[in-house]
């Protein structure tokens, strides 16, 4: 009975895999694997290539629209990335992730952050500001890491396991710490 429950939920996946999400993407190349639950808003606005894993419990949200300001996010996905469970990903502008990147889990990309205004209005009812964020080819997110917008991380890094992200980090570097500091660089 288990045995058949198994290959059923494999199914069902599958299904739901075929029906609501892939059709619904901007793009999704080939022997790419998309876990269930996720959640994916805007899908039109993801672009994913060819060999690409997403784990369960991933969230992919592209805002078109806040507090009556309209937004055209895009996040491209390159081909042979692998983005483990707890994903969370939120464009209003663009992310671009390179191939052959590696995302552990419960990972956070944003190139979103809320505005602070100090007129007692609540901190979700003020607009977002959003700037591009791009991850180089080869690059590995560590376990918690949260890459904040406007950062760009080069091609063939290593970002520490709970490292904040807050400002870009060249190619070749290992970056960790709380905001992430490179710690060595091959050049």
């Amino acid at each position: 009975m288990e045995k058949l429950f198994k290959i059923l939920a494999k199914l069902f996946n599958k299904v739901i895999y075929v029906v609501f999400i892939k059709s619904s993407l901007g793009q999704v190349g080939k022997n790419c694997q998309i876990d269930i639950p996720i959640l994916v808003n805007n899908l039109n606005n993801v672009y994913i290539g060819n060999n690409v894993r997403i784990r369960p419990h991933s969230r992919l949200e592209t805002v078109t629209k806040y507090n009556n300001n309209l937004y055209n996010p895009k996040v491209y996905i390159g081909n042979d990335v692998t983005i483990e469970q707890g994903f969370h990903l939120a464009c209003a502008e663009e992310i671009i992730i390179q191939n052959n990147v590696a995302i552990t889990e419960y990972v956070c990309i944003f190139d979103i952050l809320h505005s602070y205004d100090v007129n007692n209005k609540a901190i979700r009812n003020q607009n977002i500001k959003s700037s591009k964020v791009f991850i180089g080819e080869g690059t590995l997110l560590g376990c918690n890491s949260v890459i904040q917008p406007g950062v760009s991380i080069g091609k063939f890094c290593i970002i520490g396991a709970n490292s904040v992200v807050t400002k870009s980090i060249p190619d070749n570097s290992v970056a960790v710490g709380v905001p992430a500091k490179v710690i060595n660089r091959n050049e």
